[in-house]
């Protein structure tokens, strides 16, 4: 690890590197890419889960004698496997869009295209 951080201080000296207005663009649009893809793999479990906690707690309310921690537990560990299996299913179409797109934006930066 020491090794690898001296090799990088002799590839970039100290004091020596400048950050350019296109580098900035760029890892803004790629954090920002990142961002959205982030939300787009986790907004469908959230809102299920949510969606069985409101249902769980309005079921909690109407039949107070029924121990909801014992029963959510199995139902969100389902709900999880079964949105987990859908999203795996969905994930090499959403990621190829992003990857293709952060790979276009790096070639700008670097004016291979």
């Amino acid at each position: 690890m020491v090794r690898a951080l001296m090799d990088s201080f002799q590839a970039v000296p100290v004091m020596t590197f400048n950050v350019q207005e296109s580098t900035v663009t760029l890892i803004s649009e790629l954090m920002m890419s990142s961002l959205t893809l982030a939300l787009r793999l986790a907004a469908p479990m959230v809102i299920a889960l949510l969606l069985a906690k409101a249902g769980l707690g309005f079921l909690s309310r109407t039949m107070p004698q029924l121990h909801i921690l014992s029963v959510g537990f199995a139902i969100f560990v389902g709900i999880g496997m079964l949105l987990s299996g859908w999203q795996i299913d969905n994930l090499y179409d959403v990621l190829w869009i992003h990857v293709d797109e952060a790979f276009d934006l790096i070639n700008d930066l670097i004016g291979l295209q």
